[in-house]
């Protein structure tokens, strides 16, 4: 796992910075000229925080192009090996079209107004998902029932040098 922080940017160089990258994975993911071999036969799952801010309405042409490119990648992601995980409290801020090929969901707690104004949300956890604590989350798939989920109460990774 890679985990690129971008919290010491601001403004437009985070976006810079966050749409360059996907760019240059989604390029070499679904593309066949010139692509990175490195990038193109690794399996890859992309999770872009805040994804509200980088798959929602352009504002630039460089965001339109990513957008763009979003789109296709998410269309065609698995035939290439990549997965997209959309992060964000926002989701009626993403691109409907971005939106439509999300498959699974992963509801944590969200304030009740949220709640009310995302459909996707079971409607069996609408109520409780406003109180939902640490480490609890409801998963909806296709053609699955939504089930409630808990984490457990300590950490499994190791983290050191």
């Amino acid at each position: 796992m890679t985990v690129i922080p971008t919290s010491h940017l601001n403004g437009a160089k985070d976006s810079l910075t966050v749409l360059s990258l996907l760019s240059y994975i989604i390029e070499n993911k679904i593309d066949d000229y010139q692509v990175d071999p490195a990038v193109r036969n690794t399996p890859l799952l992309v999770a872009v925080d805040e994804a509200h801010n980088y798959f929602s309405s352009a504002d630039n042409l460089r965001e339109e192009y990513i957008l763009r490119r979003a789109r296709a990648a998410v269309k065609q992601g698995r035939k290439y090996k990549l997965g997209l995980c959309l992060i964000t409290q926002n989701p009626d801020d993403v691109d409907d079209d971005v939106i439509k090929q999300i498959n699974t969901n992963i509801f944590l707690g969200l304030k009740s107004e949220v709640v009310d104004d995302v459909s996707s949300i079971p409607s069996e956890f609408s109520k409780d998902l406003p109180n939902f604590g640490k480490g609890q989350a409801v998963v909806k798939a296709p053609d699955v029932e939504a089930v409630e989920v808990t984490g457990l109460p300590y950490c499994l990774t190791k983290h050191g040098n």
